[in-house]
């Protein structure tokens, strides 16, 4: 229902699938935007922002909320892509060059630390899921020290 300009929703999961609009995701995707443009020097093809690539994105809006944007600055950045030997690209003023949700995907999972080189066979993962362990007690296991 619409009063005096304002939208008043009765049932929210209701109007989030007749609209396919989720206000709430869509309010932390652009505080989210603002905090990254403000963290990060990124450079995009004419007549494209962030907001309108994580427009259409849900799994990296959702991924963008748990992820402490500027934990990690922009010289970090490049080179964990370098190790990682991921194609992340910058322009001659040294700025990201975001051109398409692909290049938006790998930027978010570098912030995010979703790859990893495996210490035992040296490959290269891209990680699904992540849970943080606890500290172990006692010695590293055989092979691992480090």
């Amino acid at each position: 229902m619409i009063v005096d300009g304002n939208i008043v929703i009765y049932n929210q999961a209701k109007f989030e699938k007749l609209f396919q609009y989720d206000y709430k995701s869509q309010m932390i995707s652009e505080q989210k935007a603002k905090e990254i443009e403000d963290a990060y020097s990124l450079s995009f093809p004419e007549g494209l922002t962030l907001n309108a690539l994580l427009e259409e994105k849900k799994p990296l809006v959702k991924k963008l909320q748990s992820i402490e944007i500027g934990e990690m600055k922009q010289d970090q950045l490049l080179d964990y892509a370098d190790e990682m030997k991921l194609e992340l690209m910058t322009d001659d003023q040294g700025k990201i060059i975001i051109m398409d949700d692909k290049d938006l995907s790998m930027f978010v999972n570098l912030l995010s630390e979703d790859y990893f080189i495996s210490p035992v066979n040296g490959r290269r993962y891209e990680i699904k899921s992540k849970k943080l362990l606890d500290e172990p007690e006692g010695e590293p296991p055989r092979g691992l020290e480090g």
